[in-house]
Parts: C-alpha cells; sequence; structure tokens
C-alpha cells in the first residue's frame, strides 16, 4: 500500500461527469483523485472560480477535452496555484469553425425542441472505429448525457462553444505539462498538441494509439499510467 498519495485534481468534458474517469480511477495507485464538478459553471470565468474554490495550492491539476481546455485557462491565469498539468485531447486555439457551427444548430435546434439524447452518428465521431463497437463505451456516453440533461448541455454548448485562443499564452506555462492524445481523434488531432508542446516551456506529448477522442474510456490503463508516471 502506498502511503501519502499525492491529491489529483480531475475535470471532464462536455456532457461528461465523473463516469468518464470511473476505469482510470479503479486503476490508479499512487493517487488520491478527486474530481471536480463543474458543470454549474456557465462561464469559463465561472468554472475558474469553482477549480480555485476546490483545489489547494500547488495543485496537479487533470483537464479532458473542455475541461482541459478550462484547466489550460485557469492555469494560465493562475500559475501560482498548479504544480503540474495534465491535458487531454486539447486544442489551445478552441473548437475548429466546423465544430462550432455545429454547437450552433445545436442550440437553436435545442431551444425549440425536446433533447432526446445524444446521437449514435455524434458517439461514433467520439471513438476509434473499433471502439464504436463497444457497447460499454457507448452505454457509459449515454449515461453521462442522460445524467446531465438538456439543461446542462444547454448551459455547456453556450458557455463554453466560444472560447478565445491561448496560443499566443502558452509560453507563460512554466510547470511540468503532460499532453495525451488519441493517434485517431477525429475532433482534436494529435498534430495540434505537438504543436502546442512546442510552445509550452517544460512540456512532454504522448501519443496514445488505438484511441478516439474519449482518451480516459478507450485506454484507462494507458491514460493512469501516463498520468503516475508523469507526477513521481
Amino acid at each position: 500500500m502506498i502511503e501519502n498519495k499525492k491529491d489529483v485534481y480531475f475535470l471532464s468534458g462536455t456532457m461528461c461527469n465523473e463516469k468518464l474517469w470511473q476505469e482510470v480511477f479503479a486503476l490508479s495507485s499512487s493517487i488520491n483523485p478527486i474530481y471536480i464538478d463543474t458543470t454549474a459553471g456557465s462561464s469559463f470565468e465561472e468554472i475558474s472560480r469553482i477549480i480555485d474554490s476546490k483545489i489547494k495550492e500547488d495543485a496537479i491539476l487533470v483537464g479532458f477535452s473542455m475541461g482541459a481546455f478550462a484547466a489550460l485557462r485557469y492555469t494560465i491565469f493562475h500559475p501560482r496555484k498548479v504544480s503540474k498539468l495534465i491535458l487531454l485531447a486539447v486544442d489551445s486555439e478552441g473548437l475548429n469553425a466546423k465544430e462550432i457551427e455545429l454547437r450552433k444548430s445545436t442550440i437553436h435546434f435545442l431551444e425549440k425542441h425536446p433533447y432526446k439524447g445524444v446521437a449514435s452518428s455524434r458517439i461514433k465521431q467520439f471513438l476509434h472505429p473499433d471502439h464504436f463497437k463497444h457497447q460499454y463505451m457507448v452505454d457509459v456516453i449515454k449515461e453521462m448525457d442522460r445524467d446531465l440533461g438538456k439543461e446542462v448541455l444547454l448551459r455547456q454548448l453556450t458557455a463554453t462553444s466560444f472560447r478565445d485562443s491561448l496560443t499566443d499564452k502558452l509560453d507563460r506555462i512554466k510547470i511540468p505539462t503532460l499532453l495525451l492524445s488519441g493517434d485517431s481523434d477525429a475532433l482534436i488531432s494529435s498534430d495540434k498538441m505537438e504543436l502546442m508542446k512546442n510552445k509550452i516551456e517544460d512540456a512532454i506529448h504522448i501519443k496514445i494509439e488505438n484511441s478516439g477522442h474519449m482518451l480516459p474510456l478507450e485506454q484507462p490503463m494507458e491514460v493512469i499510467y501516463s498520468i503516475e508516471d508523469f507526477i513521481e
């Protein structure tokens, strides 16, 4: 048994909750994972305030997708609060034009219609082609979406879709930073994260094989081993 495990704080992405990390947490051995629920935040400023209220000084912060963008933004503007930063499946530029348009149309539709849950075509975008056949992964994505519901979806899409680029501020990050990307991520390319690595002073980029966007679901063992090795 490892004593004095390090507290590590985890943030999820859009329409994700703690279930995203359940296998990662179960496989952890040298850390004490602490989940921060940011779904009440209606802006990145509010999300930053939630993070600030939950973490201690010299925190180790892990973020996935939208949660990674929030963690990156928080670290840039609160550099003394974070000692190590781990980002999964994120682009410091924010969302691409295609994704922004998709979210705009989704917001417009939801304002006038009931929400029937995340579509299979959308789930297919999130997962490696081989993993879309794994019902467990599909079910977890659907469960998280059902848990959070229309109100959270509208709030998150409205609050976090339009993101100011953080790329020109990456050189402000002076702490050890780990970037994890999926080799088959249809939303965030590994090349984008490699460019981020080159702009952060003390950064490592690991491309995880056989994974789409949902790294914590698709490759939980690779994710937790990478995290624990990095923070030792």
